[in-house]
């Protein structure tokens, strides 16, 4: 047979066997891609719209660390205010008068007052003196001998601690001690002494015969 027939004979039998597709089946295929590109169209315009949003946000969120770090203690410097007002008007009371106790209540009271403002923040100091060194809010500055006291016991408080709320804000820079032995002088002995006694007990017999 001829070998051109031959490959009409098959083009013809593979086109019997292949299913011819439906105007109706084209019609839904575009439909359905039509579709997934509205999809597809709306997911994109979503993104961008989230973009553009978190986007604004970081520029929101950056303006307001900005501005705490900025303004965020003002209400605190706020109340220092007076309590500095009440120190110049003791300064410039000194310059003026030779009242040193009255210039070191003045002081006392401004004192007071800074610490009535901290407290307000729930910062408040602490104390160190007496009590046992502790790393985790004591600054060994120094170690001291001391044989009065157990060691590692704080004698000097050089810079008080503070806290705020339960968290340590500042610790003390302290001095600590360390425990010495005293050790108690033994009386020293001659050699001599005990002859020379025996030597005055004999003297002494002798004269109570004769």
């Amino acid at each position: 047979m001829d070998e051109k027939l031959k490959t009409d004979i098959n083009n013809e039998e593979q086109e019997k066997q292949t299913p011819e597709i439906s105007n109706e089946i084209i019609e839904m295929l575009k439909k359905e891609n039509d579709s997934l590109k509205e999809e597809y169209s709306k997911l994109k315009d979503g993104y961008v719209r989230v973009a553009a949003d978190f986007e604004n946000l970081k520029k929101r969120s950056k303006k307001e660390i900005d501005d705490i770090k900025k303004y965020g203690v003002s209400s605190l410097l706020k109340d220092t205010l007076p309590a500095i007002d009440n120190l110049l008007r003791a300064i410039e009371h000194s310059k003026n008068s030779s009242d040193f106790k009255a210039l070191s209540d003045g002081i006392e009271l401004v004192y007071r007052q800074f610490l009535g403002v901290l407290e307000s923040y729930n910062v408040k100091p602490f104390d160190s003196v007496g009590t046992i060194f502790d790393p985790s809010k004591h600054e060994a500055l120094q170690i001291m001998p001391n044989g009065d006291v157990d060691d590692n016991t704080v004698l000097i408080e050089y810079e008080k601690g503070y806290y705020i709320a339960d968290r340590l804000l500042r610790p003390a820079k302290v001095i600590v001690s360390k425990k010495v032995e005293v050790k108690k002088e033994m009386p020293i002995i001659e050699e001599n002494s005990s002859l020379d006694d025996e030597e005055s007990v004999e003297q002494s017999k002798i004269d109570i015969e004769a």
